[in-house]
């Protein structure tokens, strides 16, 4: 989770594992003998988790960051999310391989 770094702390079952990206999913896939089909980051809630940790800590250090989870309303903040989705970005990953 590159916003809060190392200093997030996702507590309560279902625990998120953020091992891997698109890339090195990709690249596992590949090695076991896979045809990638899709990779998508559809998640949902990373700006919601992003400001729920800094209101917490009351400020991120980041400026923008300030401003978008502080001083925006939740229409920005959906699209900052469909952002992070749509480029990838986002925490929750899906992917779809088929073996030939």
């Amino acid at each position: 989770f590159l916003a809060i770094g190392e200093g997030y702390k996702n507590i309560g079952a279902p625990n998120h594992l953020n091992y891997f990206n698109p890339a090195s999913i990709e690249m596992l896939l590949e090695r076991g003998s896979f045809g990638v089909l899709d990779i998508s980051t559809p998640g949902r809630m990373d700006a919601d988790l992003a400001r729920r940790y800094y209101l917490e800590s009351k400020n991120t250090g980041n400026r923008f960051l300030d401003f978008l989870l502080y001083e925006t309303d939740e229409s920005l903040l959906d699209e900052f999310q469909a952002f992070l989705s749509k480029n990838r970005l986002s925490g929750h990953m899906l992917a779809v391989g088929r073996k030939p």
